[in-house]
């Protein structure tokens, strides 16, 4: 199998020929018949002959692949160029192996009507960044929302499931059932289904080993009160939340969540960590992920920031390097909001 290159390499590639077995064996022009003597070039010149050509067919393709590689190196600095303009300019430098995630997380708001109205309204502003875009709807809207978003770049997905596959639990839904109407992915242990009705870390993370066996992706909450947050312990909170919902989860399915960070004094309140403030807590975790998970893992997990994001505040907190992505709440309720987050990185002071 042929190695990927990117565009411009393969570019470069395709401009350099090929220099082939045959070609270096059978010189054009000739032929294993003795009748072709009339030929430039004679099946029946001596061997000293064929090393001379053979040399000179050898020297072609090395002189080919020197010209390749200097190609290379030229390509290489003006990538590196171009990183370095664009660090300057404080433009985001996302690692390669992490994406972008903007996700919305509607809470218990929209009947299935106004959920449709929605996804068209996003639909006509069309917002043009390439990242990912997620919406968390109701368990009534999922199938509806699903549909009306076929053929866009909107992913759908819920705000619970349960760690049961079916049974007599009552008000419950599966991760079978979900993914049935169309969710892709689902959102775990928010503080609100902690604060509210009781999930440890120890359900969540029941759920999330349910979650992706049932093929969805799991977005999963952690964070720290304003209480905890004061009395210094932030780190030992998150540190806590880490291994216990996500306890016994391989490498390979720690690639396929998300994890979101949303420090619980920050949801609904108007307030907002800083950039420095969210960077740092972010940093801390990845530190968490390298310690259970190895460096690679770490580096490969898409962290979102979520706590009062507004289309005001989102292009600074997406400068940071370890923030991947968010999860917004109030304001993905509005199409035009939403919108603008999703095009965070084309916002213009």
């Amino acid at each position: 199998m042929e190695a990927f290159l990117p565009p411009a390499l393969a570019v470069v590639k395709a401009a350099t020929p090929a220099v082939t077995q045959a070609s270096i064996c059978v010189p054009q022009g000739s032929s294993r018949s003795p009748a072709s003597s009339s030929s430039r070039v004679s099946c029946s010149f001596h061997a000293r002959g064929f090393r001379q050509f053979e040399g000179f067919r050898h020297n072609n393709a090395v002189d080919q692949l020197t010209k390749q590689t200097k190609a290379f190196d030229v390509l290489h600095e003006i990538a590196a160029d171009i990183s370095e303009s664009a660090s300057s300019a404080g433009i985001r430098q996302q690692a390669t192996c992490r994406g972008v995630v903007i996700a919305g997380n509607w809470k218990m708001n929209k009947t299935i009507t106004e959920a449709v109205f929605f996804v068209e309204a996003l639909k006509a502003i069309a917002p043009k960044n390439n990242c990912g875009v997620y919406i968390g709807v109701p368990f009534t809207c999922i199938d509806a929302v699903a549909k009306a978003c076929i053929g866009t770049q909107i992913v759908v997905g819920a705000q619970n499931m349960s760690d049961k596959a079916s049974g007599a639990y009552t008000g419950e839904v599966s991760g079978d059932m979900i993914k049935e109407a169309g969710a892709k992915f689902v959102i775990l242990g928010h503080s609100e289904r902690r604060q509210y009705y009781g999930e440890t870390d120890a359900i969540v993370n029941a759920k999330v080993k349910k979650a992706l066996a049932d093929g969805l992706q799991p977005i999963v909450c952690i964070g720290e009160s304003l209480e905890q947050r004061e009395g210094g312990v932030t780190e030992k909170v998150l540190d806590t939340q880490i291994r216990g919902s996500l306890a016994d989860l391989t490498g390979d399915q720690m690639k396929n969540l998300i994890i979101a960070y949303e420090p619980i004094w920050a949801i609904g309140t108007g307030k907002t960590a800083t950039p420095e403030i969210a960077q740092s807590t972010h940093a801390f975790i990845r530190k968490v992920l390298t310690n259970v998970w190895g460096p690679q893992v770490a580096d490969s997990v898409i962290v979102q920031y979520g706590g009062s994001v507004t289309p005001d505040n989102v292009k600074t907190l997406m400068a940071q390097p370890d923030i991947d992505g968010a999860l917004v709440g109030g304001a993905s309720l509005a199409a035009e909001s939403f919108a603008k987050l999703v095009d965070y990185n084309l916002v213009t002071a």
